[in-house]
Order: structure tokens, then C-alpha cells, then sequence
């Protein structure tokens, strides 16, 4: 800091913003936090205060705004979300003569803000931090809200192994050493995840000086064998420096990190950021939740559900016999109807277990939050297991086992001493009940106002002043005071020290209440210390059972998701999948889970069957017929049944996937420079290096981002190599109709199409994918019903079938982008030659418009009206 100050509360201000230089210092006076200095002028405009300045002396006006203290965590989360970092500075002792002694307390980042209303939203709050290597990725992560720690290394390149970390984690702070920090290839790569906050870590090398002892020391073990680490020193690293970063921010009060645990992607089924988007798995294109799958089949009740459940859905399992154990769980809850309404409506009662153990072990937590663990962890023993009594399930059975005996003992100690009405905040006293601590109790009796002394006192005064209303109160901004009436105002003796001027009365002080009430507050503040030495003690408590709350808090979670599976399997009619090692799926009937709700009454549902013999799906049919919607809902049902969840389907066979790749929609990346056809083919280069036999790919118009020509020839290629390199289960939905003949020489491809039919040239959409290719796109009779101007649509048919020559009506170049690949001695436009069949019946010969004249469409299915079209094309050829 340039300025210097001369007064002694500005240089106590100085020194301690010179130890926090990167935050933003909240500086407690009385009532507010102070912002002062550059401080100031960003606070005033983040936060919209009114920028003021203080005079003092000889450092001349400051610039300053401050914050009411009892609502100061709002704002500190404002500043938080605008990227900055805000160092908590609070008194240390009580005004008075002398300079008041100030300390930071916490410091408040992205990852560490633990503000109730900032952790509202389903989902982990992850920390990360990164050792970056050419050719290796390893660092840890944690969510301070829960306790939750883990440790990992993977080698390969960090361009492939970022965007997967930030893909698990959605993390909201990312902490790197100053060498990562400036090397802006690896922070891009961070900033293409929109709300991760990048810290660079000054004391990393203090952190990681001796990285081993430090997590010895902390997990009190004596070797790291048991974490899985013992061989990855640079995990190691990476875990020391978070643990320094978190004690750092929290000074050192992070007990409730019980255990750290080794992060693998193996056995996991791995979505990448790329997937998650284009399947909309938690939030949609808009960032919602509503419309995502998440959002669709999340009825959890309890906050650690919705995070457990998001938790499963970002990372399914791909070890059969795990997802096989939430399978039977699910199917005996689907039983038990009665079980499942019951627990859901008891599981609804209790608190976020996790996060007010995380807010007691950090210093945020209140009296109301220790009371409330209580009261859930009890509501937990006595409504919710005895409802799972004599469950058959083994995973049901390992959920639903005996809270420990030690945390028996606490809860019940807790709900006797604590009052069941707990004050929010610790600086209100009457924490403890009547009974507890002897010395509390004759504290509370003095600041309860000694009822006797008080009543004697007031009988007293008015006997001497001859006034007979006159009363004995008390007030916070006061203190004790006499109050006697305008009327009798007159008769107030001359020893009546006039405090408090009221509309119809006054109120007064002397000599024996004012030695009174110094006696009186001096013990409530005796009283409020010794509350909070004893608060601190349960904390403790709290604190040395945070392992065996974990665990509770575990099963309360699973069993909040596995009831929500069996819910939602039962209202939404979903079947148990069958899980098998062998590479395929077979799915019938299957239904998108988020669309079939929108749209439940006219959804149709479809089969699949991929199996290594015919493993490449190719999908034709005209836009809107379904094509993308087909492709997802196969990709959704696969990551259903890997997280244990049953699926839309009559029936499912799901071999074990190791990873879903999508090529879907148009989009660029203009932060990265990045065209929509760029975006298209870095996201297939992806899928073509990295899919295996056991992945399930699907790919969405590939090659439609250029021209028509390159298009194509990209396309078909692609799929070529896809078909030839046993790259995966592939579903591959396109309008490139010529694409059909490579079914001619690879085996494994074959071909469907989303069926319509045409009813006087309205396209009439089935939903239903039937064998064989696509006859036409339609393309001119989609835009029809999309609502084109009639004129250009008349001018499209114009140019596409019209009775002059194609090459007058139409561009060199496009012609030559249309023309057939399938067939080379085909020299007319795709468009005209298709659409004719259809669109143009006045020019067929006379015999087939005498046919189309004497059907009677609205007695036909059609199924029947394809068969004669069907009829009719062949006639054609």
C-alpha cells in the first residue's frame, strides 16, 4: 500500500491490509465493517454504497463506505461472485481507553463461502487445486460446505485432462502455483469454465515444503497408505497446498476434514463437458435446471440428496455389481409403496447434516445450528430407521444401520441442555438451559433483572415520591430506568437524573439503579462469555464426531436418492435394466425421460438394438421428425442405468459403458476464436481419438457447417473410419441420404429412418424409426409448416422442381454441393429429385396420378399410406 498512515487505528488498518493485499479488508468498527482507500471504491461500486470519506487529522479524508454488521455475509457474497476475495477483520476485545485489538479472522473466497443462501443450490461447492506438468495433471479437491477431500493424478496431457477435472467438479475456485498462473495455455484452459475463480497461491512452496508430514499430521496417521497416495508425490503436493489454502482462509478451522480419499475416473462412466451440455444432463442450453434431466427426475426432500443425486448423475458407475446393489434397493422400494411415501415425507423434516457440521467447524455456526443438528440427527434415530426395519436389500441394509453409540450419547445430551427455541446468534445469551452449569445459572439470575430487588426498589420510590404509577423499566439502548408520567412528572425528586424524554412520559436514572445495572450488565456479560466458552466445548464435540456424522449423513442422502429412484419409477412408469459385461444395448420401447414429460400424452416410443455385429445405427428422415430426440433419449437411458436409477423403457439390456460422446447442434466459441464448424470438428476430432468398443457414441448432422460438397465428403468419411475402426456403439443421425450405401460395404452399419407420411403434401410426422433409409428431407415442407411466406416457399419449389433448367434457376456451386454421391450418373438435385416424387404429382405419368386419385385418404392408417408409397416409388424406378 502507497499511503501511510499517521493515526493509530489507520496504521492498525495498514498493517493488517499489507498481510492480506489480494482481499478486499472488511474492518470492524462498532457496528460496521469499513471498507477504506481503494478498498473503498471498489466496494462502493460492486456493491452500490454511497462512496463517503473520513477527516482524520493529519491523513486528511479517506475515502471510505462500511456495511451493517449483522447483515454484512450478504455482501461479503456479493464481492465474492464479482471475483474478489474479502479478509473478515473483527475486534478482539471491547471499546475503551486505547486502540481496540483487531484480527482477521477468515478469509472469504469463491470456494470457501459458506453463507446459507450461497449454498441453497443442489450440488457440490468444489475447491480445487492443480499441479500442471506437460504430461500430467494431479492436484486435490474439496467442498469446505461438507467435509468432502480427495486427492488425484492422472498422466497424459493437460488439454484432455482440465476440461474433464472441470467437468467433475464444476469447481468454483481453482488455486495454482504463480508458474501455472503464468502460463496462459493452462490458464485459458481454466477459463473456458465460466464461474471458476483463479487464485494464485502464494505460499505454495511453504505449502508443499513437506507435503507428506503436513497430511500425516492433519488425518492423524502415520502413513498415507491407506489413502492410495503413498506413489504420487505430486498428489501429495497438491492436497498439502489445499489443506494450507483452507486452513489459510479459515484459520485453522478445518477439523471437520476427516479423511482424505483417492479420485480415479475409473470406474466411472465419463461424461465430458461436452456431453453434459449437449445432453443437458444438469442444467439446459439456458443454465437451467428446469427442462435438464436432473431437474426432471430430481423429487429429492433433503438438500444432500439433491447433491448425492447430482453427484450420481455427473459420475455413474460402470462396476456391474455396485450398480446391481442400487437396482435391488430400488426394486424392493417399488414394492413397498407405502414405505417410500413415509420415509419421503420423514426425510423431509431434517436439516442439511453436512453443512451445519461444516458452519459449526469453521466458526460460522450459531446455537439455532447446534440445536438443529440435534433435532435432525434425532428425528433421523427415531422416525426414519424404524421405518426400515427388516429390509431385504443389501444396500438398503448398509443405509440404514444404528447411529454409533457416541453420537447416540451426544444427541441426547444436546437436546437436554440445549433450548429447543436457540437464538440465531451467539451474543444473545440463553443458550444452555436452566440446570446445566451452576455458575451460568446465578450469572442469569442477576441479568434476569433479580425480579425481588427490582420490585422492592420500585415499591420503595414510589412510597418516597408519592407518585403511584410510577414503574422500573428496561431497554437495550438505555439500560435500567425509572419512567414516571407527564402528570406526575413535577413530583420527581431532585436526585432523578432525567435519561429518556417520551411523548407522555420521561424516564430517569440515580445513584442506586445506576450501581445496580453495572452490577446487572457486568454479569450478562460474564454470562454471555461463559456461554460461548461452553458453545465452544459442544462445538468441540461436534467437531471429534464429525466422521461418525459423516457417515449418517451419507445414508441419509442415499436413501433420500434410492427412495426418489423408486418414486420416480413408479410415476413415471420406468423399468429395471438389465446390466451386462457383454458391448450392446436393447432397449424397448424406450422414451426420452425429459421430453416424454412435456409432450407424456403423444410421445412415441422406439427400440434399439446395437450389438457388436451392428453396432453403426446411420438415421435418416426430414428435420423434425425426431432424429436428435431418438439419439439422445438412447444416450439418457445408457447414463440412467449406470447411475442405478431404472429407465423409460418396457425393458432395457445395457452393457457396461466406459464413456457417451455426442456430436450435436451448432454452436461457436467466440472467447476462443472458434467458428461453429471449428467447434463441430474439434468436438469429432475428440470422439475419433478417443472412443472405444465400449463407448456409445452419437453423432447429430455431422458435417452440415459447411458447404454442401466438403459437408458430405466429411461426413462420409467419418463415418467410414467410425464404422471400420470398431470405435463404439454408434448412433449417427443425418440428411446426407447417400450416407445409406456405406451399409453396402461395412457390415456393422445399417440403416433407419424417422417415418412421416404425406396427406395432400402435409407432412405428417410418426415419430417411429423404421428399417431402412429416408426417402427425402422435406426440407421445402418443413419450412412450409414453420410459417416461410408463401411466396418464397412457391419460389423454393420453383427452383428445386421447376420446368426450366436447374442450372438457370440455381447457382453453379450449389448444384454441384447437391448432386447425388450415391449414384454419380444422378445429375439432378437432390432436392428436385426427391421432392418431385411428392410434391410434383402433376407431372407422374397418368397411371400413378389415376391411383393417387382413387385412394381415400381419410379411411387409411399410416402405416398403409407408406405402403402405397412405397408402392408408387417403385413403380417409378
Amino acid at each position: 500500500m502507497s499511503t501511510t498512515y499517521k493515526t493509530p487505528m489507520l496504521q492498525q488498518y495498514q498493517s493488517l491490509k499489507e498481510q492480506y493485499p489480494d482481499c478486499l479488508l472488511f474492518f470492524r468498527l462498532g457496528d460496521f465493517y469499513e471498507l477504506f482507500g481503494d478498498d473503498a471504491k471498489i466496494g462502493s461500486e460492486v456493491l452500490h454504497l454511497t462512496l463517503t470519506s473520513r477527516n482524520k487529522g493529519s491523513d486528511g479524508r479517506i475515502p471510505m463506505c462500511g456495511v451493517p454488521f449483522h447483515a454484512s455475509e450478504n455482501y461479503v457474497a456479493r464481492l465474492v461472485k464479482a471475483g474478489y476475495k474479502v479478509a473478515i477483520c473483527e475486534q478482539m476485545t471491547a471499546a475503551g481507553k486505547g486502540l481496540v485489538e483487531r484480527e482477521v479472522i477468515r478469509v472469504v473466497t469463491a470456494g470457501t463461502l459458506l453463507r446459507d443462501e450461497a449454498l441453497t443450490e443442489a450440488g457440490s461447492q468444489f475447491i480445487l487445486t492443480l499441479v500442471i506438468e506437460p504430461k500430467l495433471v494431479a492436484g486435490a479437491a474439496a467442498d469446505l460446505s461438507t467435509g468432502q477431500f480427495m486427492a488425484f493424478s492422472f498422466p497424459g496431457p493437460p488439454e484432455q485432462i482440465i476440461p474433464l477435472l472441470l467437468s467433475h467438479f464444476s469447481p468454483r475456485e481453482v488455486v495454482i502455483p504463480r508458474a501455472v498462473y503464468d502460463n496462459s495455455d493452462y490458464t485459458s484452459l481454466l477459463r473456458r469454465e465460466r464461474n471458476v475463480n483463479i487464485t494464485c497461491a502464494h505460499d505454495w512452496l511453504i505449502y508443499i515444503k513437506d507435503a507428506e508430514t503436513i497430511l500425516k499430521n492433519h488425518f492423524h496417521v502415520e502413513s498415507l497408505d491407506s489413502f492410495g497416495l503413498t506413489k504420487k508425490p505430486e498428489a501429495i503436493k497438491g492436497a498439502a497446498a489445499l489443506l494450507g489454502y483452507l486452513k489459510y482462509t479459515q484459520k485453522g478451522n478445518v477439523e471437520h476434514i476427516t479423511s482424505i480419499s483417492e479420485f480415479h475416473l475409473s470406474g466411472h462412466l465419463v461424461l465430458d463437458p461436452i456431453t453434459l451440455r449437449h445432453l443437458e444432463v444438469i442444467r439446459t442450453a439456458e443454465g437451467t435446471t428446469d427442462g435438464s434431466l436432473f431437474g426432471t427426475i430430481n423429487k429429492t426432500v433433503t438438500a444432500s440428496g439433491q447433491r448425492l443425486l447430482q453427484d450420481w448423475l455427473l459420475h455413474p458407475v460402470t462396476k456391474k455389481k455396485e450398480i446391481e446393489l442400487r437396482h435391488q434397493a430400488i426394486t424392493e422400494l417399488v414394492s413397498r409403496n407405502e414405505l417410500v411415501a413415509k420415509s419421503r415425507e420423514e426425510l423431509a423434516h431434517l436439516s442439511d447434516v453436512e453443512r451445519l457440521v461444516a458452519r459449526l467447524s469453521v466458526g460460522l455456526g450459531s446455537p439455532r445450528d447446534l440445536r438443529r443438528l440435534a433435532d435432525t440427527l434425532s428425528h433421523y434415530k427415531d422416525r426414519v430407521l424404524p421405518l426400515f426395519s427388516g429390509v431385504k436389500s443389501r444396500r438398503l441394509q448398509d443405509m440404514t444401520t444404528p447411529i454409533h453409540p457416541d453420537l447416540m450419547s451426544w444427541i441426547t445430551q444436546a437436546q437436554a441442555i440445549l433450548f429447543e427455541e436457540a437464538k440465531p446468534t451467539l451474543d444473545e445469551g440463553y443458550i444452555f438451559k436452566e440446570g446445566f452449569n451452576e455458575e451460568l445459572d446465578t450469572l442469569r439470575l442477576l441479568t434476569s433483572g433479580n425480579r425481588s430487588w427490582l420490585a422492592d426498589f420500585e415499591a420503595q420510590e414510589r412510597r418516597r415520591t408519592g407518585i403511584p404509577k410510577l414503574k422500573v423499566v428496561f431497554s437495550r439502548a438505555f439500560g435500567y430506568a425509572i419512567e414516571i408520567t407527564n402528570s406526575f412528572k413535577d413530583k420527581a425528586p431532585p436526585d432523578y437524573v432525567p435519561r429518556q424524554t417520551l411523548v407522555n412520559a420521561g424516564r430517569y436514572t440515580c445513584q442506586s439503579l445506576v450501581e445496580y445495572e453495572r452490577k446487572a450488565l457486568s454479569a450478562m456479560d460474564t454470562m454471555i462469555a461463559l456461554e460461548k466458552t461452553l458453545f465452544a466445548e459442544e462445538v468441540e464435540k461436534v467437531v471429534q464426531l464429525s466422521q461418525k456424522i459423516s457417515d449418517t449423513a451419507y445414508a441419509i442422502a442415499s436413501l433420500d436418492v434410492l427412495t426418489n429412484f423408486a418414486h420416480i419409477a413408479s410415476l413415471y412408469k420406468y423399468s429395471k435394466p438389465n446390466i451386462t459385461e457383454r458391448v450392446g444395448i436393447e432397449i424397448t420401447a424406450g422414451r426420452h425421460p425429459v421430453i416424454e414429460q412435456l409432450h407424456h400424452e403423444s410421445f412415441v416410443a422406439n427400440d434399439t438394438e446395437l450389438k457388436p455385429n451392428k453396432s453403426f445405427q446411420l438415421i435418416t428422415g426430414p428435420n423434425m421428425a425426431g432424429k436428435s430426440t431418438y439419439i439422445r433419449q438412447v444416450a439418457l437411458i445408457v447414463l440412467l442405468a449406470h447411475t442405478g436409477c431404472f429407465v423409460p423403457a418396457e425393458s432395457a439390456e445395457i452393457g457396461i459403458t466406459d464413456r457417451i460422446f455426442t456430436r450435436i447442434g451448432a454452436h461457436d466459441n467466440l472467447r476462443e476464436a472458434q467458428s461453429t464448424f471449428m467447434v463441430e470438428m474439434l468436438e469429432t476430432a475428440h470422439i475419433l481419438h478417443n472412443a472405444t468398443e465400449r463407448s456409445l457414441v452419437i453423432l447429430d448432422e455431422v458435417g452440415r457447417g459447411t458447404s454442401p460438397e466438403d459437408g458430405f465428403s466429411l461426413a462420409w468419411a467419418i463415418a467410414e473410419s467410425l464404422a471400420s475402426d470398431n470405435r463404439g456403439l454408434i448412433l449417427f443421425a443425418t440428411h446426407f441420404h447417400d450416407l445409406k450405401d456405406i451399409a453396402n460395404t461395412h457390415s456393422r452399419v445399417f440403416n433407419s429412418h424417422l417415418a412421416v407420411a404425406v396427406d395432400n403434401e402435409d407432412l405428417i410426422f410418426l415419430r417411429k424409426v423404421t428399417d431402412g433409409p429416408a426417402v427425402d428431407s422435406y426440407g421445402i415442407v418443413v419450412a412450409e409448416k414453420a410459417g416461410i411466406p408463401k411466396a418464397i416457399i412457391a419460389r423454393a419449389k420453383e427452383l428445386s422442381y421447376g420446368s426450366s433448367s436447374p442450372t438457370e434457376q440455381i447457382p453453379e456451386m450449389s448444384l454441384r454441393g447437391t448432386k447425388s454421391r450415391g449414384n454419380p450418373d444422378r445429375d439432378a438435385p437432390l432436392a428436385m429429385t426427391n421432392q418431385m416424387a411428392l410434391l410434383s404429382v402433376e407431372q407422374k405419368p397418368s397411371e400413378i396420378e389415376a391411383k393417387l386419385k382413387q385412394l381415400n385418404l381419410n379411411n387409411m392408417t399410416p402405416i398403409e399410406a407408406l405402403n402405397i408409397l412405397n408402392e408408387l416409388q417403385k413403380n417409378l424406378r
